[in-house]
């Protein structure tokens, strides 16, 4: 993405899977979002046995994943993309097979929920750090509120596969949320896609970055109403944007000062817009990406 205006709709899966919420990046503005179900599991996780040509089977799609977006639904495509196939021609397709190359693995990846019609609008190249999230927005006929759908890189001799977890907008369209694998290869490539109902109009087109993401590893516990919390972590200085996001999808900018930022902490203010409750706190990078660690803190009342 190439400015943080970009990030609106950012989608970030969170507590191990249990809510997906669009987070927008107009201050103060709450947008709902999607409720996941628990399925929406880490099926990047599921390794694909490349053994024999044609003989080995798509990976389980996994069981709800364990850590705030890393294992849910965006999972590390990684080595269960890269599986190795047999001879040329010889591996099935497997699910989403009609975007791999011809002659690989079956994807360790099962797309989920009735999709008819999916296609990603002309975007420019974006621009993505190794080990971070991405989100792409797409246009569809039909499809369930939330979804998979299985994507494949261009790269060779070692392509990758990635989870790409769908949450619709109820207008026609919404946005896939990913995470490019640590060990993807550096520069410009493709990211072809197919859902239940056949390939994903266009492709995704990224330029793989090798630059540090940022590493969000704590917040403070309880933050008092219009409170400031402070985010903790690792190279943080290029973190552009952070927001609070709530059980329900609603969300707050948490507004920050570049005085307030070093490379492991970040003060935010939270605005008297984000109510008393439990949140967790999402920070993004122009040009790199989103923490894939989402951590917990709840707004509290003071006396």
């Amino acid at each position: 993405m190439a400015s943080s205006s970009r990030a609106a709709g950012l989608v970030a899966l969170v507590l191990g899977g249990a809510f997906v919420a669009a987070i927008g990046c107009s201050s103060g503005s709450a947008k709902k979002a999607v409720l996941p179900g628990d399925d929406a599991g880490a099926a990047g996780a599921a390794e694909a046995a490349g053994g024999a040509a044609g003989a080995s089977e798509p990976g389980a799609a996994g069981a709800a994943g364990e850590s705030p977006v890393g294992a849910a639904g965006a999972a590390e495509g990684g080595a269960a993309g890269a599986a190795e196939g047999g001879a040329a021609g010889a591996g099935e397709a497997g699910a989403a097979g009609a975007a791999g190359a011809a002659g690989a693995a079956p994807l360790a990846c099962t797309p989920s929920g009735d999709v008819v019609g999916a296609s990603f609008p002309t975007e420019p190249i974006y621009t993505v750090c190794r080990g971070a999230g991405q989100l792409v927005p797409y246009d569809v006929m039909s499809s369930p509120a939330e979804f998979t759908c299985c994507g494949v890189s261009d790269t060779t001799p070692n392509p990758y596969d990635l989870v790409l977890t769908g949450v619709s907008n109820n207008d026609g369209g919404g946005q896939f949320a990913f995470i490019v694998p640590e060990d993807a290869p550096l520069g410009a490539q493709t990211i072809s896609a197919a859902c239940s109902g056949g390939n994903v109009a266009n492709n995704i087109a990224l330029e793989v970055s090798d630059a540090a993401p940022p590493v969000v590893t704590g917040v403070t516990s309880f933050v008092a109403h219009n409170g400031s919390p402070v985010v903790t972590g690792s190279n943080l200085s290029g973190v552009t944007y952070l927001a609070a996001v709530a059980a329900d999808g609603s969300n707050y900018e948490c507004t920050f000062a570049p005085t307030s930022v070093t490379d492991t902490s970040i003060t935010c203010k939270l605005g008297p817009e984000a109510q008393l409750g439990d949140y967790v706190m999402v920070a993004y990078q122009d040009g790199c990406g989103y923490a894939v660690n989402t951590p917990a803190f709840a707004v509290k009342q003071t006396f």
